[in-house]
Order: C-alpha cells, then sequence, then structure tokens
C-alpha cells in the first residue's frame, strides 16, 4: 500500500495510532465502572437511571458505526479519524460541567460517536496497509495490547474516584483525548488514497446492507457472534452496583475483580487460537455454547448459595466470558464463508449487530430496579438458550 504524500516512513505507527484511540475508546465505558455508585448520589438519580450513562454510550458507538465507514470510502479515513477523536476529547472534558443527568447522556451519546470511529474503521485501515497475512498478525497483536485496557482502567478509575470523586475519570481521558487527536493532526497518514474513493451513494449503502441482511445463513452465524454481547454488556452494567452496594466490595478493589476476568478471558483467547482451532469451527462453536449454559446456570445457583461473596459470584461468571472467546472467531469466519460478496458490508453488519446488542444489553438493566446476581443469571441463561436455538436452526 502506498500512502499518501511522504508519510510512507509512518506506516510502521500506524497500528500504535489505532491502539490509542482504540484503548481510549475502551476506557470511556471502564474507567468510570467505580464511579457510579457515587454518581447516583451526585446527580440524584436512582442506579438504574445511572446505567443509561452505558447505554447512550454504546449507542452512540452504534450510530458512528452505521455512517463513518460509507462517509469515509468517500472522504478518506483521516479526516474522519481526526473528528471523532476530537469530538471525543471535547465531550470527555465537557461532561464534567454537566449538572444534570440529562446534559450527562447527551455528552455520553456524543462521546459514544466520536469514540466509535475508531473502532469501526480500525480494520479498515489496518487492511489498506498491510498484505493478508500481515493483516492477521498485527490485528493479534493489537488485541493482545489491547486487552490490558479493560485490565487496568478500572483500577485506574476506582483510586481515582476515591481521592478526587467521579469527575476525575473523565479529565483523565479528555486530556488523553486531547493528545491522541494531536498526534493524529500532526502525524496521521491518509490510508485511502483519493483515487481508490467512491461517491456516497445511500441507495447502494442500503443495498448491499440488505443483501448481507438477507442471507440466512450469515445472519444466523452474526447472531451467534454477537447475542452473547447483550450478556456481557448486562454484567458490566450491573457489576459495579451489585459488588458494592451488595457486596461490600470497596471502590479501589473493583478493579482487581474485573482484571481477574479480563486474564481468564485473555488466557482463553490464547488457548482457543493456539490449540482448539485445530478441532474445528463446529467443535469450537458447541464448547462456546455449553460454557454460555454454564456461565448463567452457575450464577443463578450461586446467587442462592453465596449471594454475598464477590471471588465466589465473579468465578461463576466466567464461563460466560470464555464461552464469547471460542464463539467469536468461528462465528466470524461462519458468517463471512457465507457470502461471496459485499464481504466488506458483511464485516460493518458484524460490528453494527454486536454495538446493538451491546447497547441492549445494558439497557435493558435500566427497566429492572435494583438487579440482582439472581437476575444477572436469568439473563444470561436466556441468551445462552437463544444461542442454542439459533443453532440448531442452522
Amino acid at each position: 500500500m502506498k500512502l499518501s504524500g511522504d508519510h510512507t516512513k509512518l506506516k510502521p505507527y500506524i497500528p500504535y495510532f489505532l491502539i490509542a484511540a482504540i484503548s481510549l475508546s475502551i476506557m470511556g465505558i471502564e474507567t468510570h465502572l467505580p464511579a457510579m455508585p457515587l454518581m447516583t448520589r451526585y446527580f440524584g438519580v436512582s442506579s438504574s437511571v445511572i446505567k443509561y450513562t452505558i447505554s447512550f454510550y454504546q449507542f452512540g458507538m452504534l450510530a458512528a458505526a452505521l455512517v463513518s465507514g460509507p462517509i469515509s470510502d468517500a472522504l478518506g479515513r483521516r479526516p474522519i479519524m481526526i473528528f471523532g477523536c476530537g469530538l471525543f476529547a471535547l465531550c470527555s472534558l465537557l461532561i464534567c460541567l454537566s449538572v444534570t443527568i440529562n446534559s450527562f447522556l447527551i455528552l455520553r451519546f456524543m462521546q459514544g460517536c466520536g469514540s466509535g470511529v475508531a473502532v469501526t474503521l480500525g480494520s479498515a485501515i489496518i487492511g489498506e496497509c498491510y498484505s493478508e497475512l500481515e493483516v492477521s498478525k498485527i490485528l493479534a497483536q493489537m488485541s493482545i495490547i489491547i486487552l490490558f485496557t479493560p485490565m487496568l482502567a478500572p483500577i485506574l478509575g476506582g483510586y481515582l474516584t476515591s481521592y478526587y470523586g467521579w469527575h476525575s475519570s473523565f479529565i483523565l481521558i479528555g486530556f488523553l483525548g486531547t493528545i491522541i487527536f494531536m498526534m493524529f493532526m500532526r502525524y496521521f497518514p491518509e490510508t485511502h488514497l483519493p483515487e481508490l474513493r467512491i461517491k456516497l451513494h445511500i441507495i447502494t449503502v442500503f443495498k448491499k446492507y440488505h443483501s448481507a441482511l438477507s442471507n440466512k445463513n450469515f445472519m444466523a452465524y452474526a447472531l451467534i457472534y454477537s447475542l452473547p454481547s447483550a450478556g456481557v454488556w448486562f454484567v458490566i452494567t450491573t457489576l459495579p452496583i451489585v459488588m458494592m452496594e451488595h457486596m461490600g466490595v470497596a471502590v479501589t478493589k473493583l478493579g482487581f475483580y474485573i482484571a481477574g476476568v479480563v486474564i481468564v478471558t485473555a488466557a482463553t483467547s490464547f488457548y482457543v487460537q493456539r490449540v482448539v482451532m485445530s478441532k474445528g469451527t463446529d467443535v469450537i462453536l458447541s464448547t462456546g455454547i455449553k460454557l454460555f449454559f454454564m456461565g448463567g446456570i452457575a450464577t443463578i445457583f450461586v446467587s442462592f448459595a453465596y449471594p454475598a461473596s464477590p471471588v465466589i459470584s465473579m468465578i461463576c461468571l466466567l464461563p460466560f466470558f470464555m464461552g464469547v472467546q471460542f464463539t467469536s472467531p468461528a462465528a466470524i469466519a461462519k458468517s463471512m464463508s457465507s457470502i461471496d460478496d459485499a464481504k466488506g458490508t458483511g464485516s460493518a453488519c458484524l460490528s453494527i449487530l454486536r454495538l446493538l446488542f451491546s447497547f441492549l444489553g445494558s439497557f435493558v438493566t435500566a427497566f429492572l430496579s435494583g438487579v440482582t446476581l439472581l437476575q444477572t443469571g436469568i439473563f444470561l441463561l436466556f441468551v445462552a438458550c437463544c444461542i442454542g436455538i439459533i443453532a440448531k436452526l442452522i
């Protein structure tokens, strides 16, 4: 890939730009998790309402996923990436001035729009700069580094909240976002050259989406890939409040429990990539679905047997998170192999569906007054049943 101007020398550093932007997007969710109980008192709202802070952020990411891809195909990746970074940084700082929950949620939506640009365009940018073999290697390396973010961000956020209040988490990511924005402005090259750009036609975009979404096999595996996100984000949204308010976990300790889940998830991903892949995608899918059921059933059991134990509660949730690492690579492979053309649009559909179910998983918690570990287990089991039914129908 020949980059524009004299930016060719920056090609080796492009993955690091994307790692920084995507990691910051994850920090936009994870850093403020320990502050959620404190924010309920600050804004004078219930814990159900404060959970919208995650839902609105994810809804913004979903909106960005829908439009940033086609727009960048027409205008180039660089200006859209710069706009996204700038919007994220600005909204992160403006959030600190919020005095009402309504203004806070509006800014969270806009902040999510900014962060969603990097998440959506990252794979496209890497694919334009490197060969197929290089892409696989680079994306794998990027994912390993990015996994440290959800492990460290809640720990950092816990200490910031404990000593400086909930505003401090947003000041930090706003400051980091400003630095990344300036780096993109100064150094990030254009990877989508003018001669490769296409005119933006809304009808053509809709036709491509319709072609992918009307493919039954594609949609079945796409749902198996994306549905678990509803369970994952249901847990992420409710976990801080359940563990701190009902189990007595200190705000500075919450991040360490989340770090344990991330470590097990990363180890599972490594195991799947290195060992289980040789057994075939059908075996991987079957194993992942069994783990989903185990996670839901174990959580329900623990809610009765050990309702106040944070350690046992986290352990019983692990199978569901491990199941995601089993099903994701297999479902992606099978969904993409089921469409002969419009693979780019198919990839976008996968991202959109996953973001949609992530949003729904966090959004539904707002309708449940005082979510408990039992309700969490029931929801995880419901998700597992939906996935199991879809797998049987293929």
